[in-house]
């Protein structure tokens, strides 16, 4: 399968975590245009510490391997590539804008992974249309704002929009983390703020406020983390945060604030009670702790192992393409 991906030139989690993904199950097949520089390892126009998230986890993790970006408009037009994929639509738009007339509605996909639930008609309407940070107000926006705000939530999205989250490569995920690893109950980086402050909390962390960079290198955080028995984790700009699957990838109990206010369609999937420990306070969080036995534990620490197994960007990018193609073959 020939897949032409476009692009932007900074990072965004969403467009590169499948740019990765696909670049996995496609290899050559996916072609990225223009061409991701900082998904490539050795890229360094920039120290890392100059980019956004320290370029961890995600960034410069693909093999630069030869890839055929010649010709890109004669063969679009032609319908040469049998997927047209916007790896960030808001992104990428100028392209949108100029090929549009040449787009295929079985072969285009759109992706939006801005922090805004805000949903674009004119780009929902029209093409498979994977949205992070989706809910059901989000069909209050879809629709103009036309209909009174005490039935919105009654109103289905189009047929079109479907939930996506974040994924992490499966390279990035640790094996064999257990209780007897653990030195510590808690990261260095705590983005809780009422967390950070309790007495009993407050010797762990090092940050000073829910952004400060606490690491220079990913393998120093990774290390932290896989030291830590818990991680935590809150709703930032949006629920999804690359964060979350961090935390799970090495090996720490995810402990994630107010889990229970995200609606079911918003990233991230799967998260719950067998695998993580939702709070709603530092007190709560602390008394949940306090009273969980070694068993209990490593039941969650399990668990946790299997929801980061199901959230790899190879597992995430063949989901997408698969509820594309449902979707397609449902409306043919």
């Amino acid at each position: 399968m020939k897949i032409l991906y476009f692009t932007s030139p900074d990072p965004d989690n969403l467009q590169d975590a499948y740019l990765h993904g696909l670049r996995m199950l496609f290899g050559a097949d996916l072609v990225d245009y223009p061409k991701k520089e900082v998904m490539y390892k050795g890229w360094n126009a920039r120290p890392h510490t100059e980019m956004y998230a320290r370029l961890f986890t995600l960034w410069r993790t693909l093999d630069d391997i030869p890839v055929d970006r010649t010709d890109i408009d004669s063969r679009l037009r032609k319908g040469y590539y049998d997927l047209v994929i916007f790896g960030s639509i808001e992104r990428t738009l100028p392209f949108y804008n100029f090929y549009l007339p040449y787009l295929n509605f079985k072969k285009t996909i759109l992706l939006e992974g801005e922090d805004s639930r805000g949903l674009n008609p004119r780009w929902a309407r029209k093409f498979m249309f994977f949205k992070r940070e989706l809910q059901s107000k989000a069909s209050y926006y879809y629709n103009y704002k036309l209909i009174p705000k005490f039935i919105y939530k009654r109103v289905s999205l189009h047929r079109n929009v479907l939930p996506i989250s974040f994924a992490i490569p499966k390279e990035k995920i640790t094996t064999g983390i257990s209780l007897s690893h653990k030195t510590k109950l808690f990261p260095s980086h705590i983005v809780d703020g009422e967390l950070r402050e309790h007495p009993k909390v407050k010797a762990f962390a090092k940050n000073t406020d829910n952004t400060t960079h606490v690491f220079d290198n990913e393998q120093a955080y990774y290390q932290d983390l896989k030291c830590s028995k818990f991680g935590i984790t809150t709703k930032r700009g949006g629920w999804d945060c690359l964060r979350h699957y961090e935390i799970a990838a090495n090996g720490a109990v995810i402990c994630f604030r107010n889990l229970h206010e995200k609606e079911p369609l918003s990233a991230p999937h799967g998260l719950n009670e067998t695998n993580c420990i939702p709070y709603t306070s530092a007190d709560s969080l602390l008394e949940h702790i306090e009273k969980l036995s070694d068993d209990a534990y490593h039941a969650l620490l399990s668990e946790g192992y299997k929801w980061i197994w199901s959230q790899t960007t190879e597992v995430k990018a063949s989901d997408m393409l698969e509820r594309a193609f449902n979707f397609w073959k449902e409306n043919a």
